[in-house]
């Protein structure tokens, strides 16, 4: 397959026209007031959706460079997702008019070092007047403005989430399942979340989002399985009492995992194994939380246990095990109730004694898990998109309100941004950072300049409006009106303004550093190379059954 080559300036040109068409899409999306957008896939039914990060999922353009454009805001996009949880159009307008400033920067003949470096220098001090202007979660209030910012208004999972609250408190797990109502059934147990997956793909579920195990046995190695013989005889064991076999270990051998699966896929032994968490003597404690909570202990050649004389007696117990995309959650666990106060005391004592604040927070963490629990939802609702975008709402404010309870939160709706902006235009760096701060100052005012133009507003007056009055008042799209800042009730969490400032940043910075674009050019089928694509056959595997297309 060949491959196209562009220069700057052409292929900067066709980045940004597909970057435009991009984000003018999730813009409309963008606040209270924004709009929905129908998306259709080949295969799957038309569904309606005003979330962002659903709506750059998949977005594909045919041109080649513009769809290029397309997957550099994308990665924007997934990365401000993973990392906060939201933001993923804020970070994807500021970036889009970051690398619009910038070009036209370069274009006025200023140094590419400078603007970078002025990028970097207007990235840091941002962040640090967002941390400045940040706010602790103290009051049920706090906690109902970021919740309700989150999701628009629907003040039925603020009740929702204020019940977990109260129940678990900020550390405890959410799962969720689709019930057959329409009502929403909140329900709690028990529970202890470990960040890590499935050890092999293998071990999925066709169409699942998850792999779940009922009444399991728990299986604790600190160290690799090697080979078959050491888990034969307890798997054989395992099949007699008829249950299935939950494995935490450093890494399974080949052998031993194809026993597994082997016996997974013929339904003589139900068994999911993920990945030991953490490293070293990390890795050991945290597994001996585990061992607690399901009334077990930490078998491996390096304790001295060797697994192949494992007694199925010895194995731990669960009431249900759950392993998602990114954790695992064991439920129900079987531990007695001694051992795992005795532990959680443990871990507070050592938390006490600790120095280091990341070692303090790490054990005061884990203690709190084995105290809290986790709280389960059937989404209720008309259709199954309805269920669909009723768990995205829980999900989002769960998110924001904890992110919100950890990091602190910023006044929204574009405020503490332009705050940020007003600040960066009043600095006096160097000279060859002046155009760059000012530069970003107006990406930065870009989110509030939206939210206002979905409103119907100009966004330019609300901006100059709002520092003319010296950030008395901030413009409150929900009601398409202007508010005292006094009583302000829209709030972001800080982490989703620093980490959507940053991905912006370090898509601006990599662009501008490029002199040269390369790409694969699309394959073209040829009309007689497949003749059920159609008479025309089609261009860049875009092609629809049976039209006649016409090549460029």
């Amino acid at each position: 397959m060949s491959i196209i080559i562009k220069n700057r300036e052409e292929g900067f040109t066709q980045l940004l026209q597909g970057m435009d068409c991009f984000v003018k899409t999730l813009k409309l999306t963008f606040g209270p007031r924004g709009r929905h957008v129908m998306i259709h896939k080949a295969g799957d039914q038309p569904k309606f959706t005003r979330f962002g990060a659903e709506v750059a999922d998949g977005f594909d353009l045919e041109h080649t460079f513009q769809n290029l454009g397309v997957s550099l805001l994308q990665t924007v996009a997934a990365s401000t997702q993973h990392n906060a949880g939201d933001g993923v159009v804020m970070s994807t307008i500021i970036a889009v008019r970051l690398v619009k400033e910038c070009a036209r920067l370069v274009l006025q003949g200023n140094s590419i070092i400078d603007i970078r470096e002025g990028l970097i220098a207007a990235c840091r001090e941002t962040n640090e007047a967002l941390i400045e202007s940040s706010q602790s979660v103290k009051t049920s209030r706090h906690m109902k403005n970021l919740m309700v910012t989150a999701t628009r208004g629907d003040d039925w999972v603020v009740d929702i989430i204020n019940k977990v609250i109260k129940k678990l408190g900020s550390n405890g797990v959410l799962t969720f399942s689709y019930g057959d109502s329409v009502e929403n059934e909140l329900t709690f147990q028990k529970g202890l979340s470990v960040d890590e997956t499935l050890l092999s793909s293998y071990f999925e579920e066709p169409n699942k989002e998850f792999v779940e195990l009922d009444d399991p046995l728990v299986l604790i190695c600190a160290d690799k399985i090697n080979d078959i013989e050491e888990i034969l005889n307890l798997t054989e064991k395992v099949v007699e009492v008829d249950k299935p076999l939950f494995v935490i270990a450093e890494e399974i051998g080949k052998d031993a995992l194809s026993l597994l699966l082997l016996n997974k896929s013929n339904r003589t032994l139900n068994s999911v194994a993920i990945k030991a968490p953490a490293y070293g003597a990390a890795r050991l404690d945290i597994l001996e939380d585990i061992a607690a909570f399901t009334g077990t202990k930490v078998f491996g050649r390096s304790l001295g246990i060797d697994t192949a004389k494992i007694r199925v007696d010895e194995l731990g117990e669960a009431g249900k095990v759950r392993v998602e995309k990114s954790r695992t959650i064991i439920m129900e666990g079987k531990g007695s109730k001694s051992r795992i106060n005795k532990r959680i005391k443990e871990l507070k004592e050592r938390a006490i004694k600790e120095k280091g604040e990341f070692e303090k927070q790490t054990l005061g963490d884990r203690a709190a898990r084995m105290m809290t629990g986790v709280g389960h939802i059937k989404v209720g609702g008309y259709t199954e998109h309805d269920k669909t975008l009723r768990r995205s709402q829980i999900t989002r404010a769960y998110t924001c309100l904890k992110e919100g309870s950890d990091g602190g939160f910023i006044q929204g709706g574009g405020v503490a941004l332009l705050k940020a902006a007003t600040a960066l235009n009043n600095k006096k760096p160097g000279k060859g950072r002046l155009p760059v701060y000012r530069a970003f100052a107006r990406a930065l005012s870009e989110p509030l300049c939206v939210l206002a133009a979905n409103s119907g507003v100009n966004g330019e007056y609300i901006k100059e409006k709002i520092i003319d009055g010296g950030f008395k008042y901030g413009f409150n799209a929900s009601l398409g009106k202007m508010e005292k800042l006094s009583s302000w009730s829209i709030a972001d969490p800080l982490k989703t303004g620093v980490i959507a400032v940053e991905s912006a940043t370090s898509l601006a910075v990599n662009l501008l550093s490029s002199e040269i674009f390369i790409a694969e050019e699309p394959y073209e089928v040829a009309k007689d190379e497949h003749p059920m694509l159609g008479a025309g056959g089609y261009k860049g595997m875009r092609g629809i059954t049976g039209i006649d297309i016409q090549h460029e």
